[in-house]
């Protein structure tokens, strides 16, 4: 049993819409399927014998429901586990369980032995309690700010900071809004499993929980109306709220490759991010973005082929569009580059690599 199999296990997808209900029957079977492969493959290849000398993360977190969060969480499991030995909370029904490789451990047990634990905001009060008694080194995952992105209440999520050890923050403009110690957190963006771009189009796209109002699809899609794309793909939608014919409406979909050769320009207008998985995904396809001007975009400014725009500004916002349209092929190269060297999983597991190690220096000398 290979990754190669787990990858055909994970594609699962129908290329028509199914109402809701038997979308998600399908999604729940799909993860109950993955999470027993993976005890199998546990089994069968006696991992806790062969990799008993390596340093022991596990992961624990509340929240297993489809989030970008969800996705950066799996992905530094993922890349974490070439280096350590990587165990993951889970059960049956979770979303993460085919988003994890078969390099990491998936396991009921939450009395495990391990070195260091990396927990989510959402992770139960009880157990950070526990493991604060039992001196395990433990670092919060936090993925966005006090008072959104967690569907949490603020004191909730401050408390569960407040019994880290570390807490990680995935960009700068996280501390605005908790303003902890320095010695208290460090700041490493998500990574993101490289898209290979396969296909090539004069369309737009917008990606993520579109629902959501804080996402501005519709911003986003008068703007790319406006501009000289053929058609304006959403992805994240379960039900299409537009008429117009270019418009063509997804619901959620876990083939990345699909959305991302579905369009060449990204048209993200969100009003409130912190280091969205969709912009760095769409970078890693070479993607030119154009985003909203909001602080947390700050960190792409200097990508080639990224533009931020005020959304109230149509005129500049649809000439953005435009202009990274007609030069999108001459942009891809150096778009991926940037994404290379700033949030490949090679880059973001040196820099995890560095806060692991210190964590275990720590250890040893308590």
């Amino acid at each position: 049993m290979k990754d190669s199999f787990f990858t055909k296990v994970k594609e699962i997808a129908f290329d028509k819409r199914l109402p809701f209900f038997i979308q998600h029957r399908i999604d729940v079977s799909r993860n109950i399927f993955v999470y027993y492969c993976h005890l199998l493959y546990s089994t069968l290849t006696k991992r806790a014998v062969n990799d008993r000398q390596k340093p022991i993360i596990t992961f624990n977190c509340g929240f297993h429901g489809k989030s970008g969060g969800v996705f950066a969480i799996a992905n530094l499991a993922n890349i974490l586990a070439a280096k350590y030995r990587v165990k993951f909370l889970s059960y049956p029904t979770s979303d993460y369980n085919p988003l994890l490789s078969s390099e990491v451990q998936i396991t009921s047990n939450r009395s495990c032995i391990t070195d260091i634990h990396i927990c989510d905001v959402s992770c139960d009060h009880d157990f950070l309690l526990c493991l604060r008694k039992q001196k395990t080194p433990c670092i919060v995952s936090c993925h966005g700010k006090k008072e959104s992105g967690h569907g949490l209440s603020p004191d909730y999520v401050c408390n569960s900071l407040e019994m880290a050890d570390q807490v990680h923050f995935v960009a700068d403009v996280q501390q605005e809004s908790f303003l902890l110690s320095e010695d208290k957190y460090f700041v490493i963006p998500n990574p993101s499993v490289q898209i290979t771009k396969t296909k090539y189009t004069n369309n737009a796209g917008v990606v993520g929980n579109l629902l959501n109002s804080e996402k501005n699809v519709h911003g986003a899609v008068s703007i790319a109306l406006d501009s000289n794309v053929s058609q304006v793909h959403l992805w994240g939608m379960p039900e299409d709220v537009f008429s117009n014919p270019r418009i063509v409406v997804h619901g959620w979909e876990r083939n990345k490759g699909k959305i991302y050769d579905s369009f060449d320009v990204l048209v993200f207008l969100s009003k409130d991010e912190n280091c969205p998985m969709v912009v760095l995904e769409a970078l890693s396809a070479g993607i030119p973005c154009v985003l909203s001007s909001i602080s947390a975009f700050k960190q792409f400014e200097r990508c080639p082929g990224v533009r931020l725009v005020d959304e109230k500004d149509i005129e500049t916002a649809v000439s953005a569009v435009n202009e990274l349209l007609s030069k999108r092929e001459g942009l891809r190269e150096s778009i991926i580059d940037y994404w290379e060297e700033n949030y490949s999983p090679g880059a973001i597991s040196r820099e995890w690599m560095g806060i692991i190690d210190g964590f275990m220096t720590t250890s040893v000398l308590r």
